[in-house]
């Protein structure tokens, strides 16, 4: 039987950044069983978002859909807007001529290689005619994780402001 939640995982060395992520509980969603999602009241506000930033050294990513190159406008998920112009014919056929390839989708962190399971969102083969390519259910941020710490201060950041956490590895959670 195992001692706790964290027993699944293992570090090669022991540091305070590991030490800490040992003590780690999760924390229940807010009343409803919700965690925030972008949007509402309690998402984090940029300010936040950049204190984390901060926190992992420069490596927080604000997410961009690799489909966006064929959209006259694009959520930005750092005003949470449709203010991005991201329109470019020359990237949008680069990136409808290898949408069906792991390689384009290898190099972002949010894509999930398919967007069916992303609800279709900014899917550069659909129709466009629509004008908007919304971040729909790709990560909104990611971290370039590069050490223990960043990934203490990842769980830490989702357990204080109570925000869905997914963990991948290569394109795969």
């Amino acid at each position: 039987m195992l001692s706790s939640p964290l027993a699944f995982f293992s570090f090669a060395t022991s540091s305070p950044a590991v030490e800490a992520a040992a003590v780690y509980k999760p924390t229940p969603p807010i009343a409803g069983g919700c965690r925030f999602i972008p949007g509402d009241a309690g998402w984090p506000s940029k300010g936040t978002w950049d204190s984390l930033n901060k926190t992992v050294g420069g490596r927080l990513i604000a997410n961009i859909p690799i489909g966006s190159p064929c959209y006259h406008s694009t959520f930005d998920v750092v005003t949470q807007k449709y203010d991005l112009s991201t329109y470019n014919a020359a990237s949008c056929a680069a990136v409808q001529q290898a949408w069906h390839t792991p390689p384009l989708h290898e190099q972002s962190s949010s894509s999930v290689m398919q967007t069916y399971f992303a609800n279709d969102s900014c899917n550069p083969i659909a129709d466009q005619s629509g004008g908007n390519c919304g971040i729909g259910s790709y990560a909104q941020y990611s971290i370039n994780v590069t050490g223990d710490a960043d990934v203490v201060a990842g769980l830490a950041f989702a357990k204080e402001h109570n925000i869905r956490l997914l963990i991948r590895n290569t394109g795969h959670e």
